[in-house]
């Protein structure tokens, strides 16, 4: 499960894709939910290029949007099978780009948010899923997403037993690419390990969406009694 994320280094996002100029002008933000556009890479004919996509992916048959499923996680071990993922799976793969995720751990009656991230919380990127959908009333197109998420890694699993897949920059290529064939896919839906996970309890700020500002991923430091 990965329901809220934050993006703030958006400055070394070009030249962290490889992308030709500055593109598209990228905002800031501690405090990323569901429902929001989001800045996902995706790969086309004329080659690498940002876009906002709302996350939460809308099914490409879906009529009522009312009460279309709008999931913002996939589980990549049943993605190619679903009736809302598999197609998308398949064809439309992209990037998202993430400087931590988030997650909760209980701590006695309530939840403890932790940021989740690599490396000093530098840079990186999640697998996603997107979808294109029509309304057929109106004509209106909306590109929406998921994030993949796989079995946690053995830190994150203090936490949560679930984490957003993590492509590695080794790996852009592949994971991107049209012709890429299932297996070479399988192999990157695989917990993220090889370098430091860093988890850090924060402000029970970010529990609430309408907040967006650094002081929601500032560290707290939890006594026992937080802790449980």
């Amino acid at each position: 499960m990965c329901g809220r994320f934050v993006l703030w280094i958006t400055l070394a996002i070009p030249e962290h894709y490889g992308l030709p100029g500055p593109g598209k002008s990228i905002q800031q933000s501690y405090n990323i939910a569901p429902g929001q556009e989001i800045m996902v890479l995706r790969q086309g004919s004329s080659g690498r290029s940002l876009a906002r996509l709302r996350w939460g992916l809308i099914p490409s048959w879906t009529r009522d949007l009312t009460k279309a499923p709008k999931s913002i996680n996939a589980r990549s071990e049943t993605a190619w099978d679903k009736s809302s993922f598999r197609s998308a799976i398949r064809h439309r793969r992209c990037l998202i780009p993430a400087n931590g995720f988030l997650e909760w751990k209980k701590s006695g009656t309530k939840k403890q948010p932790y940021l989740i991230g690599f490396e000093n919380l530098e840079l990186f990127s999640m697998a996603g899923i997107w979808e294109s959908w029509k309304n057929p009333m109106t004509g209106e197109v909306i590109d929406s997403c998921a994030i993949l998420t796989t079995n946690s890694n053995e830190a994150v699993a203090l936490i949560h037993d679930r984490m957003p897949v993590v492509i590695r920059p080794e790996e852009y290529p592949t994971w991107l690419a049209l012709e890429s064939s299932r297996e070479q896919i399988d192999t990157l839906l695989q917990p993220f390990t090889g370098m430091p996970t860093l988890m850090q309890p924060v402000s029970a700020r970010i529990n609430n969406a309408k907040n967006n500002d650094p002081e929601c991923i500032v560290p707290v430091l939890l006594t026992d009694a937080t802790q449980g």
